[in-house]
């Protein structure tokens, strides 16, 4: 059928692992696809699953990929990615969708075509969740991981646990150099496109749970940690970062300071800026060493840093102390709070703010260049 025909080649990735017996009937339909072709790569199910898996093989346009070990699935998508960076093909598009049917042959179709209108970007199926048949788990999983997504990369992404992903083969070496293994990987792909600012598409797909999304292999306890455990890792570096320097800053002042004035008998207005200027000159250095090469580097090494990186940081740390002092004057003056109370609100605010600056605009990936 011609809504069926897909112009440019197509390769449909899916990972397996102990897949319901409906499996070769919806890779029947797939195989039907016109330009379309199926990667399907068995995720250590067990031998019960063999034949079922000899039967999926015999389909005129599906390669079959094993794992003797169940090695989560986001080993499975990059053994995928590496056979197809292998086979050497170009100008390819590529989708990634589950095995449980959640996925709409239609909706593959989706994102397969509109992968084409917007090459060099994620396209994402997003599910609404505002349905009433969602599994609670799973709507608030999403919330979750969505609004700490948002907090953390400044873009809202709907469906942050859709399998249903589409994007040219070029994205393919980026993809696999991110690190993760099973559902966390996903999660790990949408930090380092907004990282790196690759775009972010949604469109809207059906909404699927079969019997109540009893087929999925998501473990709630452990997956959700490891999913969670991505989203907050920057800040939390970021956090660390600021709180060590913060801590070196003060042991520096003291030390400089009783130095200053105690031994050297300088007057306490000259000894409290000798203090302050070296104990913050240290911490500072030290923060804009952490962050560049340890934050937001990814651990990515970097080939030329750029002198750009540590002026806009001088900047920022400038804009920073002023917007901070001035933050704290307008709050103490206007509510019946504290200057202590006031400051740790307004620094609350600018930690934020700071955190995505610095991610966005001081360390931008765009304007440097890495070694290969």
């Amino acid at each position: 059928m011609n809504h069926n025909r897909l112009k440019k080649k197509t390769y449909v990735i899916i990972p397996a692992l102990n897949p319901p017996q409906d499996f070769y009937r919806y890779l029947s339909d797939l195989n039907h696809v016109e330009n379309m072709h199926l990667i399907v790569v068995n995720d250590g199910s067990g031998e019960e699953y063999q034949p079922l898996f000899s039967k999926i093989k015999s389909l005129s346009k599906c390669r079959v990929l094993d794992h003797k070990e169940n090695w989560g699935k986001g080993a499975a998508l990059k053994t995928a990615f590496a056979f197809l960076r292998t086979d050497g093909e170009e100008d390819v598009q590529i989708v990634c969708a589950d095995c449980d049917g959640q996925h709409k042959v239609q909706d593959i179709i989706c994102v397969a075509k509109e992968s084409g209108l917007h090459p060099g970007t994620l396209i994402l199926g997003t599910r609404r969740f505002s349905k009433g048949n969602i599994p609670w788990k799973s709507k608030l999983g999403n919330r979750v991981s969505s609004l700490l997504l948002y907090l953390t990369g400044g873009v809202w992404v709907g469906d942050t646990q859709t399998g249903l992903r589409a994007f040219h083969c070029s994205l393919l070496l980026p993809l696999l150099s991110i690190p993760g293994q099973r559902f966390e990987y996903e999660m790990e792909v949408l930090s380092y496109c907004m990282e790196h600012q690759y775009p972010i598409h949604m469109i809207d797909i059906e909404t699927v749970y079969e019997n109540n999304n009893k087929n999925t292999h998501f473990r709630p306890i452990q997956d959700s940690f490891q999913v969670l455990g991505v989203v907050m890792k920057p800040v939390l570096k970021f956090l660390c970062s600021s709180f060590g320097c913060g801590i070196l800053d003060l042991v520096l002042f003291t030390i400089i300071y009783r130095c200053a004035n105690g031994n050297l008998y300088m007057p306490n207005a000259r000894a409290v800026l000798i203090a302050t200027v070296w104990a913050r000159t240290c911490s500072v250095a030290l923060n804009y060493y952490i962050n560049r090469n340890y934050v937001f580097s990814g651990g990515e090494k970097l080939k030329k840093a750029g002198i750009h990186w540590a002026k806009r940081y001088l900047a920022l740390c400038a804009a920073i102390t002023l917007s901070s002092a001035s933050g704290v004057y307008f709050f103490h003056s206007l509510f019946p709070i504290s200057a202590g109370m006031a400051k740790i609100a307004v620094d609350c605010i600018l930690f934020l703010a700071s955190y995505q600056i610095q991610r966005k605009w001081v360390f931008s990936k765009r304007e440097v260049s890495y070694e290969v």
